[in-house]
């Protein structure tokens, strides 16, 4: 009974292997802005502990009149499939100084990096 176990696992582990998690260079953006307070830092997802991975996400948002990101959205990352929950999920607690002159409408972008310490 203890093969059964084995086989599945053997299984499960070649099914996933086949993705290219080789993570791109992140794009160096215009507009990026820091976030001056966070309540939630970013989340390394299990998946891509378990695998090994680093990457990044960029997300692209608004600012709503208390600095909170609002209207995001993930323009790019790499590789893809792991990091844009969890870039997304952190930077919705951060808080962002809004410049002067600046509409509402205005986009800001934030890139996350995922890296082993």
């Amino acid at each position: 009974m203890r093969v059964l176990p084995i086989i599945g696992l053997l299984f499960l582990s070649g099914c996933s292997s086949k993705a290219d998690t080789t993570a791109r260079v992140a794009p160096v953006l215009e507009n990026e802005v820091s976030a001056y307070g966070c309540k939630k830092p970013p989340q390394f997802p299990v998946s891509a502990i378990i695998k090994k991975i680093e990457g990044w996400a960029v997300v692209e948002f608004t600012l709503d009149d208390d600095g909170y990101p609002s209207n995001m959205k993930v323009i790019d990352s790499s590789p893809e499939g792991y990091f844009e929950r969890a870039a997304m999920d952190s930077l919705s607690s951060c808080k962002y100084r809004k410049e002067q002159g600046v509409g509402p409408e205005h986009k800001y972008t934030s890139t996350l990096a995922f890296k082993y310490s």
